[in-house]
């Protein structure tokens, strides 16, 4: 008895799994890279990051490589190890629009990247703010299809997903976005 209910309940799960990643396919609208260069709103992107020297550069690279050009890109080195300030400054050369940012010490009642994003946010200095995570793939015109999508719906906040790269079919079957 308890071995059918177990598989009565496996079959459950994935029965809902597989609803949500088919309601996501459908319902999650899908983002076309623009080649837009209308000027767009002064946009500041917002990169908390601890050790992520390995992924830090790409990044920074592509968003400092987006069109239309960002206002800024303000990376806040929250403590790492790894060089990962310096690994930004280097992928974004002499670019005055890049400021690298050492985190101040966690006060009480906060978490590590609410706090990290807090500082940035405070720092920024452009009307649009996007946090973006270290590990992020930018592709070209992704920023300003984002921006559009923001300034065409008057959203005063928009989370955007970015496609996960997936390998296995294990992953496939649990990231269904």
């Amino acid at each position: 008895m308890i071995t059918l209910i177990l598989a009565v309940g496996t079959t459950g799960a994935l029965l809902v799994m597989l609803a949500i990643a088919l309601g996501n396919l459908w319902a999650f609208p899908r983002l076309s890279p623009t080649s837009a260069t209308a000027p767009m709103a002064r946009v500041s992107v917002l990169i908390p990051a601890r050790d992520e020297a390995a992924v830090i550069g790409r990044t920074v690279d592509a968003l400092l490589g987006q069109e239309p050009p960002v206002h800024e890109v303000l990376v806040l080195d929250d403590g790492s190890t790894d060089g990962t300030g310096g690994a930004a400054h280097a992928a974004a050369g002499a670019d005055p629009r890049l400021r690298v940012l050492d985190g101040a010490p966690l006060p009480a009642g906060w978490v590590g990247k609410n706090w990290a994003c807090h500082q940035l946010g405070q720092a920024a200095t452009g009307d649009v703010l996007l946090f973006t995570d270290a590990d992020v793939c930018w592709e070209a015109g992704a920023l300003s299809a984002v921006i559009r999508l923001q300034a065409s719906l008057d959203a005063d906040l928009l989370t955007v997903w970015p496609t996960q790269a997936t390998v296995t079919w294990g992953e496939r079957l649990v990231v269904p976005l």
